[in-house]
């Protein structure tokens, strides 16, 4: 029976794979007993549970009677050191009591059952799935050295009291069997704050010849399916090693893209020593516990080689899912087709020429400039130009495709009739795009879309269509839904709408970028393309030099509109403005509170004009909510830094295509066959591991009255003391 869904903290996300067996399904592993389970796998294939010999071991019986006190019980007598812990998996300690169960999760009949794609449980729920996701930011993948799911279960519950959240069979089953919201016993010093899986593979060719293959001999589902044999090099030691199964790749891909659903904070990148250049090696220290995204066991341990032949970056750049292929570099797009430009995809031997074209877009246009722009609320052409506007407006002809330039998620959207200015309709994107050893965390913003029609004619964006608001701020037509949506480069976000007063509205599209630390400084070497400016002094207003002495032509220590037209359309100081990025408050928010900051506007002396004009003008375009702001993790005070949108597009491009250096190569995977010369290596992989020292940590042994101990700064750092 298929089970289209896995799950965090009870909450069922939809996976695009029938093969998927939870741990409360008919023949699934579940890693949340305390107590040895009998298997098909075990010392002479018994598979049968035994009773123990001498603490902290227990018999059953008292394990369910006494939850987490009662000890585990081990099937393998003749087993030599059995792990000392009476317990397989943990509470993630940062989710404080959200992450603990009443008591023991022990089977269906207990406390789960699936409604709706949803499991009723007694631990969980809302607030426990946001922990969830605000917590797991790893992927730690595994190959298991074991015949089949069966045997990798065996070995880890029953064998070394550990724990992972999924086992991928050979076959392509995925077997859930740890709920990702608690924290398994699969990856030391990450299990706080990762999930793992352990993907069935024998391991080494050269230590077990025939083990795959319609003439295999053994027992093991999907052991007669064929697999290449390649030569990996990892930390520095080579190994002849069994691939992967094609129906093993395609299952990742579809859990990929179910992940990227479920865990908003686990984005879809790899460790890298340069952009695209896979790392085979262990992280630093430092590099480790920052690190977001996916990563093999032996990141973490130069003791290790799993999961061997997984390549990372051909992953990636390869997915096999009905989803559709994705790509960090490949489909990459300018956010709208223009007059210039019908094809907004981008080559990056040519995206600063196309570049070039957006920019020219911009600013021949007569308003929607970077960083600072004409007051949009009065018809008057007279007064001073000197509110931020920190995004660029891109004229193009109504209704034209707006599309993601980088692959992110769709965090909030608003689909509301026009208003007095025009469309107010937008889609906020987060990103997570990895440059080299350093992952680039930014935001995209796409504002003045036309509204989106279910009975429409045009074709509508399938996160759209296809997606599930996760919460809603304010009411009525007017209402933010809140999103968690993976999106690929290149994919359809909305369609340009029009934005102005009525007599003058025309069709264009707002577009900015914006990170809440500055992005350049983070590239490994660091980047200096940016000029960052502080421009928190002056509020709403720009007030900075730099940016105001370029455009006053007369000196005045005012900007008007003459002078603002005449520094984009005809200045080539321009070009400096290009390479901007303005540390401020974003127009988007109500706070610092509009009416007052507009008492400085000679034009706005009246009270009651003010008024007027921040109810009909200015509050139908806010969105930054701290309703929103925290859905998104942005701040609640909206000063982020804001970067020069196009420019943006074109330097992120061309950093992501940037050639390895010279030397740069660390390892890798070469499809040579059978190579006699390659020797049996010294590094373990999990099955090898039989103390289980690269699962579990002194940390993830400790009592939960032993582990309130520890500080958010032990949590934080991965308990760095650990030896």
């Amino acid at each position: 029976m298929a089970n289209n869904f896995i799950y965090v903290a009870g909450f069922g996300f939809p996976i695009e794979w029938d093969l998927v067996v939870p741990w409360f399904q008919q023949g699934g592993f579940n890693s949340h007993l305390l107590y040895c389970v009998n298997t098909k796998t075990g010392p002479n294939s018994i598979g049968e549970c035994v009773a123990p010999t001498s603490p902290p071991f227990a018999d059953a019986e008292s394990v369910r009677s006494q939850g987490f006190g009662g000890g585990i019980v081990p099937y393998d007598q003749w087993k030599k050191t059995p792990r000392p812990h009476d317990f397989r998996f943990r509470a993630r300690r940062s989710m404080g009591a959200l992450g603990r169960p009443n008591r023991v999760p022990r089977g269906p009949e207990d406390y789960f059952w699936p409604v709706g794609g949803d499991l009723k449980t007694k631990f969980a729920g809302p607030d426990a799935l946001r922990a969830a996701q605000a917590t797991i930011r790893q992927f730690v993948i595994h190959h298991d050295g074991c015949a089949d799911a069966d045997m990798t279960y065996t070995v880890l519950h029953n064998e070394r009291g550990l724990s992972v959240h999924f086992i991928l069979q050979n076959d392509g089953v995925i077997f859930q069997t740890l709920d990702c919201a608690l924290a398994g016993f699969q990856c030391k010093s990450l299990n706080e704050t990762s999930i793992g899986i352990e993907m069935n593979n024998r391991g080494e060719a050269n230590k077990y010849p025939d083990y795959y293959g319609p003439n295999h001999r053994g027992s093991g589902i999907g052991r007669e399916i064929p697999r290449d044999i390649v030569t990996c090099q990892i930390n520095s030691s080579k190994i002849l090693s069994y691939g992967y199964t094609k129906v093993q790749m395609k299952a990742m891909h579809a859990l990929d893209h179910a992940l990227r659903r479920a865990l908003p904070n686990l984005p879809p990148v790899y460790p890298q020593i340069a952009p695209g250049v896979q790392n085979w090696r262990t992280l630093d220290t430092y590099s480790l516990y920052a690190y977001t995204g996916w990563l093999g066991h032996y990141h973490e341990t130069g003791e290790k080689w799993d999961p061997g032949p997984f390549d990372f970056k051909d992953f990636f750049l390869n997915s096999g899912t009905t989803i559709g292929p994705i790509s960090s570099i490949s489909r990459t797009s300018f956010p709208v087709a223009i007059a210039e430009e019908k094809d907004p995809v981008i080559d990056p031997k040519s995206v600063e020429a196309k570049a070039e074209h957006y920019h020219e877009n911009n600013e021949k246009g007569d308003a929607g400039f970077f960083p600072i722009g004409r007051e949009p609320f009065t018809s008057k052409d007279h007064g001073e130009m000197r509110l931020w506007h920190l995004g660029v407006h891109l004229n193009a002809e109504k209704a034209t495709n707006v599309v993601a330039p980088f692959q992110g998620r769709v965090l909030a959207a608003r689909m509301a009739p026009d208003e007095q200015v025009g469309s107010v309709n937008f889609v906020l994107m987060k990103h997570d795009i990895a440059v080299g050893p350093r992952v680039l965390h930014f935001y995209s913003l796409y504002f003045h879309l036309l509204k989106e029609d279910l009975k429409g004619k045009i074709a509508l964006p399938a996160w759209f269509v296809n997606g599930k608001p996760v919460g809603e701020v304010g009411s009525g037509d007017s209402a933010i839904q809140l999103y968690s949506e993976p999106v690929e480069a290149g994919d359809l976000l909305g369609h340009v709408g029009e934005a102005g007063p009525e007599e003058p509205r025309k069709a264009q599209l707002h577009f900015s970028i914006f990170a809440t630390e500055e992005l350049g400084s983070k590239l490994d070497p660091p980047d200096d393309f940016w000029m960052v400016l502080d421009g928190t002094a002056g509020g709403r207003f720009c007030v900075h030099k730099d940016v105001i002495k370029p455009i006053d032509s007369n000196k005045d220590q005012k900007i008007s509109r003459e002078e603002l037209l005449h520094f984009f359309q005809d200045s080539t100081e321009k070009e400096d403005f290009r390479k901007m990025a303005i540390f401020a408050v974003s127009e988007w928010s109500s706070q610092p509170d509009w009416n007052d900051s507009l008492k400085s506007v000679a034009e706005f002396s009246s009270a009651r004009e003010r008024e007027k004009i921040v109810e009909e003008q200015i509050s139908p375009t806010l969105w930054w909510t701290d309703n929103v702001a925290k859905h998104a993790a942005l701040p609640k005070d909206a000063e982020v830094f804001s970067y020069q949108p196009i420019s943006f597009v074109s330097w992120l491009n061309q950093k992501l295509a940037q050639p390895a250096p010279a030397g740069s190569s660390n390892g890798g995977i070469s499809n040579t066959g059978f190579d006699k010369t390659v020797e049996q290596t010294k590094l373990k992989g999990d099955y090898e591991d039989e103390t289980g020292d690269s699962f579990v940590d002194e940390s993830d042994l400790m009592s939960a009255d032993e582990a309130k101990d520890l500080t958010i700064e032990d949590l934080a750092k991965g308990y760095p003391d650990d030896k």
